[in-house]
């Protein structure tokens, strides 16, 4: 007989299945045991696969397919942690992208969402495997940046520019030319995830500002 009991542990659902035999020696009931067991088998399977869906789900953004904010700053509060008790040389870099608000009144909002999914991409392949990448909502993304030497920050925030800005988007048969204002800053030992995350905001607004643009509250 089989029966099932419902749990749900740090917000996600689980189904246990509880499975009864009477054992029996004769062949009729050991095939009926066969038979619950390659369903059972089944059933688990199945179970296992909508939860790593859910999983999936929760951890990244339906737009980009990327890592979402929560994720994200998960993923920064353990790099923080693991800083304070290893050391190491980690960075933390925010990117808005430029007059976004612009790019949605010209063209339209499905225009916007396809500058961003092209910024994702393109941020997605300029990291290394050991890097994380996520947006933090409308136009801002931050990327998590492991063993990097502090001398070459600016350098990397100059080739992610650069990427983003070489790279134009086409839609609908217009092209749209963006680009991103990007700050980076190394994490220090001992900063808390807030502290790591204001200076990146404001390295990131000073460079929006050195180019003389001015964000709308909006965007």
């Amino acid at each position: 007989m089989l029966d099932s009991k419902q749990i749900i542990i740090n917000r996600s659902r689980y189904i246990i299945i509880i499975m009864t035999v009477d054992m029996m020696n004769d062949d009729e009931n050991r095939q009926k045991l066969e038979n619950l067991v390659v369903q059972l088998r089944a059933e688990n399977l199945a179970l296992k696969n909508q939860v790593e869906h859910l999983q999936l789900a929760n951890s990244v953004d339906e737009l980009t397919a990327i890592l979402n904010r929560r994720s994200f700053l998960e993923a920064l509060e353990r790099w923080c942690w693991r800083l304070k008790r290893y050391s190491g040389q980690y960075a933390l870099a925010f990117i808005d992208v430029d007059n976004l608000k612009q790019i949605n009144d010209q063209y339209g909002h499905s225009a916007g969402d396809a500058v961003l999914v092209h910024v994702a991409q393109i941020l997605s392949h300029a990291i290394r495997k050991s890097d994380f990448v996520g947006r933090l909502g409308g136009d801002e993304f931050g990327i998590l940046l492991d063993t990097i030497d502090p001398q070459f920050i600016q350098h990397k925030a100059r080739n992610l520019g650069d990427a983003i800005s070489s790279e134009p988007v086409e839609y609908e048969g217009q092209v749209i030319h963006i680009s991103a204002s990007i700050g980076i800053v190394p994490m220090v030992r001992g900063q808390s995830a807030l502290q790591i995350m204001t200076l990146a905001d404001e390295a990131m607004y000073n460079h929006k500002r050195a180019k003389g643009i001015v964000k709308s509250p909006l965007e």
